[in-house]
């Protein structure tokens, strides 16, 4: 008989005093406060893994209230309450058991639904039609590559079409996994043990929001395998290990070893209509839906795009205003107040079109957990995130302005007919403003945040980032000025956009009335 128990076996990568290496989930909770962090993963992949840890340990000290939390806290390491659970529900860990398969459904027939197993993976974009792809059509993962990848695809696997029983016709369509879009948002501490227990919430159920009751457990305590229907989840442990694929993994024994090179994957758990995963999450933000109709969601996750700097949302992980922070964070703000004036914060997520993933990513920003307790000091920060906006605003009119130049510079001759819309917009998108504009604030923002939470509230930072905005924003329009050939038709363009920057730049100021550098500064 095929086993790979995933509470001792070795398949959870870690990085403790630099050396990486792999260790079964017993092994990474025992040693957590050694443990540096989880290594070697891409972003989606670190997430997962860390989310099934925390349900893990959410389970095993359950329930979780500020008084066990400092206990924890103070015992630094996790102890036997660790093996007396994993011991209990050590025949529902294993990958390939015939019953009950870890994260999977046994009942799934692999014929004829099977297909290759790098369609669980999100790097080589198997499974999506249409999306380019250099990866083999098989490929022989090891047990723990397959877990990773299991675990993984649990959580972020795209929506879209999907192999589906025959007669089954419904289950063809499937929503996308829990995180799949959003930012997730894990503070990090010293060592992997605070960075779990810096991450728990209170979660005392049935008293815990979002909870049905005490019936709340993780999937593999649970008796009913995941099915393809609509169901509420039980409450935070449920959701933290979703199922939203019935998977189920082909391991065969080639040249001595155990591999996967096919598995099932097909629709899962959904959530009903007008239930949405932000009653339910805990690690990621949401922005208020300002445009909802009534059958869209209120709020919008949000996440990583190629368009959009995500400091620019900085404030919604910061307090509920418009949106809804993370519980992990707005906990922080009552817990360990004696811990580090400043915490790293790890975002990480995936974006994509559609059914397809094109690109995941992880930024790790400065967290002044003052911010996260004083109303006062995120004044000063909401009003820096609303200039550069406006000036985000100035700087597209401005581009839009000298697209429209380009492509129709005798526009303002009689008889003469202004470009189309659908040209100008082609334009602006080519020559890409824009793009340089966002990049050049990241790390003044950052610097300016930083300088905010150690000043309480000095005026000094706001005049700096407004200049640093102007600046910013008028260097980006010149460098593709200065790129384009230095005809007369570019040189009106440039002075036209030119013109268009400086009276919305101005506009912006007299509102906000901050000191800022005068037009065409250097």
């Amino acid at each position: 008989m095929t086993t790979f128990n995933l509470i001792d076996e070795p398949w959870v990568p870690v990085q403790a005093g630099g050396v990486v290496t792999e260790l079964g989930l017993r092994d990474v909770l025992l040693r957590a406060h050694e443990i540096d962090d989880l290594a070697g993963l891409s972003p989606p992949a670190t997430v997962a893994l860390f989310r099934l840890l925390l349900a893990l340990v959410q389970r095993i000290y359950r329930p979780m209230d500020d008084g066990r939390w400092e206990g924890l806290r103070d015992d630094g390491a996790f102890g036997p309450d660790v093996d007396r659970y994993l011991a209990e529900w050590r025949h529902r860990f294993d990958l390939f058991d015939d019953q009950r398969p870890f994260y999977q459904v046994a009942e799934l027939p692999f014929e004829p639904y099977e297909r290759p197993a790098l369609l669980l993976t999100l790097e080589w974009g198997a499974g999506n039609p249409g999306h380019f792809s250099h990866a083999p059509d098989e490929h022989p993962f090891s047990p723990a590559e397959a877990a990773r990848h299991l675990v993984t695809y649990q959580a972020f696997s795209p929506g879209g079409l999907m192999t589906h029983e025959a007669g089954r016709v419904p289950d063809k369509y499937s929503r996308a996994a829990p995180l799949n879009r959003g930012a997730v948002a894990r503070v990090l501490g010293a060592n992997l043990f605070e960075t779990l227990l810096l991450n728990a919430i209170n979660y005392d159920p049935p008293y815990t929001p979002s909870s049905t009751g005490s019936a709340d457990a993780p999937a593999w305590e649970q008796e009913q395998v995941a099915r393809p229907e609509e169901r509420r989840p039980l409450g935070y442990l449920d959701w933290m290990t979703w199922q939203a694929r019935r998977v189920r993994l082909h391991p065969i024994e080639e040249d001595g070893r155990v591999v996967v090179r096919r598995a099932i994957a097909m629709k899962g758990w959904q959530l009903p209509n007008r239930v949405y995963p932000n009653e339910y999450e805990t690690m990621m933000a949401y922005r208020v839906n300002k445009n909802a109709k009534l059958q869209d969601a209120p709020f919008l996750v949000i996440g990583f795009d190629t368009g959009r700097a995500l400091w620019r949302d900085s404030l919604v992980l910061l307090e509920s205003a418009g949106g809804q922070q993370p519980q992990t964070l707005r906990q922080l703000a009552s817990r360990d107040p004696e811990g580090p004036a400043i915490r790293p914060l790890s975002l990480s997520g995936i974006a994509g079109n559609k059914s397809m993933v094109t690109l995941w990513r992880q930024e790790l920003l400065p967290l002044p957990v003052a911010y996260l307790r004083d109303n006062d000091l995120r004044a000063p920060l909401r009003d820096a995130v609303d200039v550069a906006d406006q000036a985000g605003r100035a700087v597209w009119g401005a581009a839009d302005a000298l697209a429209s130049w380009l492509v129709g510079p005798d526009q303002d001759q009689p008889g003469s007919r202004k470009p189309e819309r659908k040209v100008i917009t082609a334009m602006r998108e080519e020559l890409g403003v824009e793009g340089r504009f966002w990049p050049r604030l990241e790390r003044p923002f950052i610097d300016y945040l930083l300088e905010q939470a150690e000043a309480g509230y000095d005026p000094a930072p706001v005049r700096s980032w407004a200049k640093t905005v102007s600046r910013a924003a008028r260097e980006a329009l010149s460098s593709v000025i200065d790129s384009l050939d230095p005809d007369t038709r570019a040189l009106r363009a440039g002075v036209e956009a030119s013109a268009v920057l400086d009276r919305s730049l101005a506009a912006i100021w007299r509102q906000k009335e901050v000191l800022h550098e005068p037009a065409h500064a250097g």
